[in-house]
């Protein structure tokens, strides 16, 4: 329940994020988006590489406009824009949605210092992870260059930042649900300040 609640959704694509909160009674949604033509995530002064295929910022306008007409949003209460999670103002929010985004980033750890910045009450942030080890351990790929945090890493850094209370509610490496070796899985962290 978002009632009353501002809401943030970093990497929010086209934007289902932002029209789920204000379903859930938010007063106000916004999502941010970089604009994949001119920036790439992990290197936020360069172009995405040509081997992947860009999401076009006008392909991602004309989507959300059309999910803005077919649900009967109201504009007024919903903003979306291209800008990255190192350039995010002053502007804070009841409630961060960060999904599939930090693995992605040049400089994760200014990242989740900006997370905290813009925090009023909750973040949720979803990445790609690996096993936890003894260590509060981080590995970068030599396949594509980003970095991925074990949960116990992520619950210790958003300590470190300023949230006072961490959960992990997903771990990929729950050796109750999970059989065999995987090497990268998903976390979900959620921090209160």
């Amino acid at each position: 329940d978002l009632t009353n609640k501002s809401f943030l959704d970093i990497g929010t694509e086209e934007g289902y994020s932002v029209f789920n909160a204000i379903k859930k009674n938010a007063k106000y949604a916004k999502g941010l988006n970089i604009n994949e033509v001119t920036e790439y995530d992990f290197f936020p002064d360069y172009k995405r590489p040509s081997s992947i295929t860009p999401r076009r910022r006008g392909e991602i306008d004309k989507t959300q406009q059309f999910l803005l007409r077919e649900f009967k949003f109201q504009s007024k209460n919903i903003k979306f824009e291209y800008n990255n999670i190192y350039k995010l103002g002053d502007e804070q929010f009841d409630f961060v949605f960060c999904f599939g985004v930090l693995y992605h980033l040049k400089n994760p750890y200014l990242a989740l210092e900006n997370l905290y910045k813009i925090t009023k009450e909750t973040l949720l942030l979803e990445t790609q992870g690996i096993k936890n080890t003894n260590y509060l351990n981080a590995k970068i790929s030599l396949d594509d260059g980003f970095i991925r945090h074990s949960s116990k890493s992520l619950k210790y850094l958003l300590e470190r930042v300023g949230f006072r209370k961490v959960d992990v509610l997903l771990d990929a490496y729950d050796p109750k649900t999970l059989s065999g070796s995987i090497n990268i899985q998903n976390i979900v962290l959620r921090a209160l300040k």
